[in-house]
């Protein structure tokens, strides 16, 4: 994913190497929190109809609140997983916007000193 982000810029001297590394990172975040997630999706559906069945059998239909009440729950789930997917985004901006200025600050800094514009 990040290669071809990377490979898509049509001016890579515009990114600094900040900003580089940070897309790496959360490239990589994304990629390891859909491979733990993953297997859930696949496996989830299952799991969750065989607990059913075993809770009916140890509890009696009681469990079957239990179970409508997890079943609920979903769609507050997914509004919270939503938010925080938002919040996630905004926080990559602002993470962007700050590597940037300091990626700026710094080169003044060193343009500063190479010129010898500060006294010793």
């Amino acid at each position: 994913m990040v290669f071809n982000k990377i490979l898509r810029l049509k001016n890579i001297k515009d990114k600094s190497m900040g900003e580089l590394i940070n897309m790496c990172s959360n490239d990589g975040q994304r990629m390891f929190e859909a491979a733990a997630m993953g297997s859930l999706l696949a496996g989830g559906p299952v799991v969750a109809i065989l607990g059913m069945v075993y809770n009916l059998i140890i509890l009696g239909p009681t469990s079957l609140l239990g179970s409508a009440v997890f079943i609920l729950f979903y769609p507050a789930m997914m509004f919270v997983s939503r938010l925080t997917a938002y919040f996630r985004r905004k926080g990559v901006a602002v993470t962007d916007k700050r590597v940037q200025k300091m990626n700026e600050i710094l080169n003044y800094i060193k343009f500063i000193k190479m010129y010898a514009w500060v006294k010793a």
